[in-house]
């Protein structure tokens, strides 16, 4: 017989204590989260390994036997006349022009004649700058202009230059992000989490509803794996193909291309959703510059906010304003040959790219501060229920509305 040691002050077949049940409830949501997106995540896999294995094989077309080669068709230089039939010049020469001068035409968007109707197909290689940028001065063509991001916008390669992953958005994104992720980090290392002043005092008051937070959590999904997917298309080449290889990165570049352009339209309602739910109490107040004076109490002291202080305004706004013109961009390069010109797909790609980084950054901070930044927070949006010192400490003004009203709706387990 085997006699199981019993914990002091508890009676055996009690149930669980109060703590014990609300750290079982809070591990709940995280693990039905990350159970799904790894369902998700092995089921756009197996997609993905489908279409590769019944894709058609490359065929290698061959001319039949006795066929007469035919010499291919010669480039001309912008203003070169076309040289009469059977003329035979010696091989690299062009007329007047060289062939680096027929390949620079050509990036800086040199158009030839083609029989298709829209007039950019005639461009091997895009080379209109962006609307928002003058033309430079003639001597732009022959004098470089200085290097960096910025000025490549003067550029005719512009777009080229600012996608390429060796030194354009792609590496200077993943550098950013590499930034707020290490300052995150520091500075949880140096403050800790933000704890309740005066301690949790055992009373627990609403928050938000079950439909603020079916909302939240729909859209936290997809939002972390629009994230992910997202920075494995635009990180990829400069960052992961280093260290996997391009093999892997190809199974993982498909299943996010899949994914990204799935879940898509899914984040353009959940984001309409998120717009309409959480609008009331997200609007400018005087109190949002008392709390950013006082730093938001990141730092020490308090700082009294209503409902929502001002990071989390900023939040709100950043994920509807920007998460519109992402879900904008995202239909037309879905869609470019029906919504746009190249130049608007152009403009769309970078758009999406750069708010694309900027809503990822404010979203590390956001994932921060709700977990484990701040003591209680997560609760708040698992349970609906915060902590009345949380409230006091964090929401002082939203707090003593309620009690002035009398619409504190006390939490009972």
């Amino acid at each position: 017989m085997v006699i199981l040691p019993q914990v002091p002050g508890a009676l055996p077949g009690a149930p669980a204590s109060r703590p014990t049940r609300r750290r079982r409830a809070l591990l709940g949501p995280w693990l039905a989260l990350v159970a799904f997106l790894a369902a998700l995540f092995l089921a756009v896999l197996m997609l993905a390994s489908v279409s590769a294995q019944t894709a058609e094989p490359l065929v290698s077309v061959r001319p039949p036997e006795g066929a007469v080669p035919v010499a291919p068709p010669t480039l001309r230089a912008p203003g070169v006349p076309r040289r009469p039939l059977g003329f035979d010049a010696p091989e690299n020469t062009l007329g007047s022009k060289s062939d680096s001068d027929i390949w620079r035409a050509i990036r800086e968007g040199a158009a030839g004649t083609t029989s298709a109707p829209r007039p950019d197909d005639g461009m091997l290689i895009e080379g209109r700058r962006p609307p928002f940028v003058k033309a430079p001065r003639p001597e732009i063509f022959t004098r470089p202009p200085a290097s960096g991001l910025l000025a490549d916008f003067t550029r005719a390669d512009w777009w080229a230059r600012i996608r390429n992953a060796e030194a354009g958005l792609p590496r200077i994104g993943g550098y950013f992000l590499g930034v707020v992720l290490a300052v995150i980090v520091l500075y949880a290392f140096i403050r800790g989490p933000m704890p309740v002043e005066g301690g949790f005092s055992g009373r627990r008051i609403r928050r938000f509803r079950l439909s603020q937070r079916v909302v939240h959590w729909s859209i936290a999904i997809v939002f972390i794996l629009m994230a992910l997917t997202g920075l494995a298309l635009q990180l990829g080449r400069p960052f992961l193909i280093p260290l996997i290889g391009k093999d892997a990165f190809s199974v993982i570049a498909t299943a996010s291309m899949q994914a990204h352009n799935l879940f898509g339209p899914v984040l353009i309602v959940l984001l309409v959703l998120l717009f309409i739910t959480f609008l009331p109490g997200n609007f400018p107040s005087r109190a949002d510059i008392i709390w950013l004076i006082k730093g938001g109490g990141f730092f020490g002291g308090h700082a009294p906010a209503g409902r929502y202080n001002l990071g989390e305004k900023g939040w709100f706004w950043t994920a509807t304003l920007i998460g519109a013109l992402l879900g904008a961009t995202g239909i037309i390069m879905l869609f470019p040959d029906d919504l746009g010109t190249r130049a608007l797909l152009e403009i769309s790609v970078f758009l999406h790219g750069a708010g694309a980084l900027i809503v990822i950054a404010y979203l590390m901070g956001h994932i921060y501060l709700g977990t484990y930044g701040t003591e209680g927070t997560f609760e708040g949006m698992v349970t609906g229920c915060v902590d009345e010192n949380w409230a006091r400490t964090h929401h002082e003004l939203w707090l003593k509305e309620l009690e002035e009203k009398g619409e504190i709706e006390e939490c009972r387990e």
